[in-house]
């Protein structure tokens, strides 16, 4: 990975932009709807810092439409 990088994915998923999370979500993660999934975190994290798997879990099932019991 690029040493560049933080090294806590909370670090990245709270700093990144929009287009490079979803070029991470993408080219590490070969997630498809990377650029969906991006804009929903990007979107939570406007309210408050995503700080637990949880909420990062939260934000994905609702970009891909997950229902959870």
């Amino acid at each position: 990975m690029d040493d560049r990088l933080p090294d806590r994915a909370a670090e990245l998923v709270n700093s990144l932009d929009r287009d490079e999370l979803a070029d991470l979500l993408f080219n590490y993660g070969e997630e498809r709807k990377s650029r969906r999934i991006a804009r929903y975190i990007t979107d939570h994290r406007k309210n408050a810092p995503i700080t637990t798997t949880a909420q990062l879990a939260h934000a994905v099932n609702a970009a891909l439409r997950i229902t959870t019991p």
